[in-house]
């Protein structure tokens, strides 16, 4: 007998649960990922997820299938973005996405979003071919960087200031393109006390600044006033970020293909280990 599927919001689903079907669902995902409960609380929390947006596939009361969502308002608009999406091992290759995300889109256009964003891998084309079907498109390319603490180039120790720094930057800027929705400043704000921040200052200007989350050595953001962009800026606050952290390793996700960042992380010998593609949909008032 063919398993009964129902669609619901995920309101007064316990994380747990959550937890289960996100830890199944990524078992083999492309990118290997650790996401112990309280990161994916963490996870949630920054990215504005709202269960009465998001949807999930029940069989027996058992999430099979979810789309989870966050929401913002954005200049006087609610935005929405997809914080993950996924179907556990045991009912993949049944089109349970192809049922879910008309079930999500709906949802999310009748609470009033007016648009719908995501990131997808650039390999993933049977997803890609998916959110196309259903009027998303691409609207740019974005890069993932890793590199190692011993691959960071020794550094004069720059003098770093943390903080109230952030509240004079202007995040387009600094990074030299529109942080993904999930590197946004909006992001660190829901949740300060889980990173680091480094400004380098000269006078009362920021020259430039980091974000790194302290226990997953995750980079949120690095800016470089766009003045100061020929002063060898980035290697001493790369370096500054990375003695708050205890891991080896850092990285720092979705840098828009060719934009300064992107080039400088390249020339800095960072290794870029995955691409995706931002894409969205957009609903009429």
């Amino acid at each position: 007998m063919d398993a009964v599927l129902k669609f619901e919001s995920l309101v007064g689903i316990e994380l747990a649960d959550i937890h289960a079907a996100f830890v199944d669902a990524f078992s083999e995902y492309e990118v290997p990922m650790e996401m112990p409960i309280e990161r994916l609380q963490g996870m949630l929390t920054t990215r504005d997820y709202r269960p009465e947006l998001s949807t999930a596939c029940l069989v027996d009361g058992r999430i099979v299938g979810f789309v989870l969502v966050g929401g913002r308002l954005i200049d006087g608009q609610l935005q929405v973005y997809d914080c993950a999406t996924g179907v556990i091992r045991a009912f993949q290759h049944q089109k349970i996405g192809s049922q879910l995300l008309p079930r999500a889109l709906e949802r999310v256009r009748v609470a009033g979003a007016q648009r719908f964003v995501l990131e997808v891998l650039e390999h993933n084309t049977a997803a890609q071919a998916l959110y196309t079907k259903h009027g998303f498109a691409i609207t740019r390319s974005l890069r993932c960087y890793q590199t190692t603490l011993d691959a960071l180039a020794p550094t004069d120790g720059a003098i770093a200031h943390h903080a109230t720094a952030l509240a004079a930057v202007d995040e387009v800027a600094y990074n030299s393109f529109a942080p993904t929705w999930q590197n946004s400043l909006a992001s660190y704000r829901h949740a300060p006390d889980a990173y680091h921040v480094v400004a380098l200052m000269q006078a009362d200007t920021v020259t430039a600044y980091g974000i790194i989350h302290r226990e997953s050595g995750s980079v949120l953001q690095m800016g470089v006033h766009p003045a100061h962009r020929e002063s060898g800026l980035l290697a001493p606050l790369v370096a500054q970020l990375a003695q708050a952290v205890e891991t080896r390793q850092l990285r720092i996700v979705n840098i828009e293909a060719n934009a300064w960042l992107d080039r400088q992380l390249v020339a800095h010998g960072w290794q870029n280990f995955v691409n995706q593609y931002e894409m969205e949909v957009r609903f009429d008032a």
